[in-house]
C-alpha cells in the first residue's frame, strides 16, 4: 500500500496534481480512485505488453484527467464535510448563548412597557385631578347613544292617535257621480282642466227637460256600478278586517268630533256596509221603542218629543210587562253570540265577560266556604 500511495504521489507531482496531506486516510481516500485505474490497467496487461500510458506522458496525463478533478472535488468535499460539525457545534453554542440573552432582552423591555402603562394612567389620572379637563359623561350604553324621550303634548298625542286610525280603517273605491249636479261639474272640469262651481251651478240651472233625462239615465247607471264596485271591495276583504276597520273609523269620528273649538272641521267616515257582519244585540228599552213607534199612536210628532213620552212609559211599566222584552233581548243575546262564532270563530266579547263573571262567582263561593 505504501508503495502504491508512493508511485501515486510521484506520478500526480508530475501531473501538477495536489493531494491533501491531512492524514494516511485521507490520502487513500483521494488517490483511491488512481489507484484502481493503475490495477485495471496491470491486470487487463501483460509483463510482456505493459500498459500504454506506461513511459508515455501524454496518454498518461489523458487516463488521469478525470482522477485530478476528482480527487480536488473529493478533497474539498472531505475537508468541508471534516470542518462542518466542527463549526455546527461552534457556532450553535456560539449563537444559544445571544438568543437567551435576546430572549432575557426582551423580557426586560416588556417588564419595562407593562411597567410604562401604569405610570401614564397615573399621570393622567393625576392631570384629571389636578384640574385638568373633566372627563365625559358617556351617553351610550353598548356603542348606542341613549334615545331622550320627547313629551309629547294633547294635540299632538291626538294627532298621533288619528294617523294610526286612519292605517287601520279601509278606504273606499272612487264614486262615479251619483247626482246630476256632480255629473255636470265633472264634465265642466273635465273641460276647462279644473274645478268649476259657478259655472256649474249655472249650467244645472239652465238644463232642459231633455238634457235632464240624458243625465239622469247616466247617473242611473253610475249608481249601479258603484253599488258593484262596493260589493266587491268589501267582499275583498275578510270579516275581521271590516270590523277593526269599522271600530277605527268610530273612534277617529269621536276623536274629531272632541277636538277644541276652532280647529279645521274633519271628514267624517260612516261605517262600512257588510252583510256578513253579525248583527247588533238590541236592549229592553230598544225593543219596547220600535214596538211603540210603529204602533202610530206618535205619528205627525217630532222624534224628540216621541222619544220623552217613550220613556216615560218605559219608566211606568211593571215588572210583569217588562218580561216579555227581558225574554226577547236574552233570545236576540244568544243569537248575537252565535253569529259572532261562526262568523270570526272566536268567542264574542260578550261571552268572555260572562265567562270572566262566572269565573269570579265560583272563586267567592269557594272561598266562602273555606
Amino acid at each position: 500500500m505504501s508503495v502504491l500511495l508512493y508511485t501515486c504521489r510521484a506520478l500526480t507531482r508530475g501531473l501538477g496534481t495536489q493531494v491533501p496531506r491531512s492524514s494516511t486516510v485521507l490520502r487513500a481516500r483521494s488517490l483511491w480512485p488512481l489507484s484502481r485505474v493503475i490495477r485495471a490497467a496491470y491486470s487487463s496487461s501483460s509483463d510482456e505488453h505493459p500498459p500504454m500510458f506506461i513511459g508515455h506522458p501524454v496518454l498518461f496525463k489523458r487516463a488521469l484527467r478525470g482522477y485530478a478533478t476528482k480527487a480536488t472535488a473529493g478533497a474539498t468535499k472531505t475537508t468541508s464535510a471534516a470542518k462542518r460539525p466542527r463549526a455546527k457545534k461552534a457556532t450553535t453554542s456560539g449563537r444559544a448563548k445571544p438568543r437567551r440573552t435576546a430572549k432575557k432582552a426582551t423580557g426586560a423591555t416588556t417588564k419595562k412597557k407593562a411597567a410604562r402603562k401604569p405610570t401614564k394612567r397615573k399621570t393622567t389620572a393625576a392631570k384629571s385631578k389636578a384640574g385638568g379637563r373633566p372627563k365625559k359623561t358617556s351617553t351610550t350604553t353598548g356603542g348606542r347613544k341613549k334615545r331622550t324621550k320627547t313629551v309629547l303634548t294633547d294635540e299632538q298625542k291626538t294627532k298621533a292617535k288619528i294617523r294610526a286610525l286612519k292605517k287601520l280603517m279601509l278606504v273606499e273605491p272612487k264614486r262615479l257621480p251619483y247626482t246630476v249636479f256632480i255629473q255636470v261639474q265633472t264634465e265642466l272640469a273635465r273641460a276647462a282642466h279644473g274645478l268649476q262651481a259657478k259655472e256649474a251651478s249655472q249650467r244645472y240651472k239652465s238644463l232642459t227637460p231633455a238634457e235632464l233625462e240624458h243625465y239622469n239615465h247616466i247617473v242611473n247607471q253610475n249608481v249601479v256600478a258603484n253599488d258593484a264596485a262596493y260589493k266587491t271591495w268589501v267582499e275583498s276583504h275578510t270579516p275581521d278586517a271590516i270590523r277593526v276597520a269599522n271600530n277605527a273609523r268610530r273612534a277617529l269620528n269621536n276623536l274629531q268630533a272632541n277636538q277644541k273649538p276652532g280647529s279645521p272641521r274633519s271628514r267624517k267616515f260612516p261605517p262600512i256596509k257588510d252583510q256578513r257582519q253579525p248583527k247588533r244585540t238590541t236592549t229592553q228599552y230598544t225593543l219596547f221603542f220600535t214596538d211603540r213607534h210603529r204602533s202610530g199612536d206618535f205619528r205627525h210628532m217630532p222624534i224628540p218629543e216621541a222619544a220623552k213620552l217613550i220613556g216615560r212609559e218605559w219608566r211606568e211599566l211593571s215588572a210583569n210587562d217588562k218580561e216579555k222584552y227581558v225574554q226577547r233581548a236574552k233570545a236576540d243575546r244568544s243569537r248575537y253570540v252565535q253569529e259572532y262564532k261562526t262568523v270570526f270563530n272566536r268567542d264574542s266579547p260578550m261571552e268572555r265577560q260572562d265567562n270572566r263573571r262566572k269565573a269570579a262567582a265560583s272563586t267567592t263561593t269557594t272561598a266562602t266556604r273555606t
